[in-house]
């Protein structure tokens, strides 16, 4: 029991956030980076609910279970799950939903059926190959129906490898979309499907100039590139062909989430506990 009364009274969500944040004020800061804690605050504040833990720890199971499935198909019985890693990757996607999503239920409804296709029946018509984004920008035109997807984002914390060139390409996001797109105009039943606010908003297009977003950590610095890419990922000519993808900001957009690397790796260490204490 808290004798000293630190605590009582306070909802479990308000206390994680506080021991996050204090957590976050422990790191030693990059050269360079100077944290937003306010900021960090507001973000943490649409993160953490009553079931966070629960929730990690039902992600962390699920992915086991993804990889278990994986490791059989491969045939890779060696290859063991990084938990820590993946946990780092999920934590960091949700902060930058978060701080970046438009958080319509238009938005949200479009970006699950990214994720998720199974869920609302719709697998096998999308297909194995979709290349999933953390992040959708649409703009709906009322009076013509139409909902216009005018950007994907993606957010990645450590560096980018293949899988990042392949999703940033113009054979990544943008064909992924345009499946979803095909899929959800040719489907007449898209409430039995559950998708109800996509059937009552209107027809899927692609903007022909359609953006990628890319969101990485604080402390990257977006004039070093080299900070970017797994660089022995790439041959010299592949390498300079994602150097130059990342340059053109017509095509990919680099924006900065309010955390650092070690702000996200110190959040996750704190997590994992609190994961492993529920056992």
């Amino acid at each position: 029991m808290d004798e000293s009364g630190e605590g009582q009274g306070r909802r479990p969500e308000t206390l994680i956030r506080q021991e996050l944040m204090e957590v976050v004020a422990k790191v030693e800061a990059s050269p360079g980076y100077q944290s937003d804690r306010q900021r960090q605050e507001q973000v943490l504040s649409k993160v953490v609910g009553d079931n966070i833990i629960e929730e990690l720890r039902g992600f962390l199971l699920a992915a086991q279970i993804e990889d278990d499935e994986f490791k059989k198909i491969k045939g890779e019985q060696n290859f063991e799950m990084d938990r820590e890693s993946r946990l780092r990757g999920e934590i960091f996607e949700r902060l930058v939903r978060a701080e970046f999503a438009q958080g319509t239920p238009l938005e949200e409804e479009l970006t699950t059926l990214f994720h998720e296709p199974a869920r609302f029946g719709l697998k096998e018509q999308v297909g194995k190959a979709l290349r999933n984004p953390d992040l959708a920008f649409v703009e709906l035109d009322e009076q013509t129906h139409v909902v216009r997807i005018y950007g994907a984002g993606e957010a990645k914390l450590g560096k980018l490898g293949k899988q990042v060139f392949k999703q940033l390409s113009e054979g990544g996001f943008k064909r992924g979309m345009l499946v979803i797109a095909e899929v959800v105009n040719e489907t007449k039943d898209l409430d039995e499907h559950g998708l109800g606010v996509l059937a009552r908003a209107g027809r899927l297009e692609l903007d022909e100039h359609m953006k990628t977003t890319l969101v990485v950590p604080a402390d990257r610095d977006e004039n070093d590139l080299s900070s970017f890419i797994r660089e022995g990922q790439f041959t010299k000519p592949k390498l300079q062909e994602f150097r130059e993808l990342l340059e053109n900001r017509e095509k990919v957009e680099i924006l900065k989430s309010s955390f650092g690397i070690k702000e996200v790796v110190a959040m996750t260490d704190l997590i994992m506990k609190k994961i492993d204490a529920v056992g």
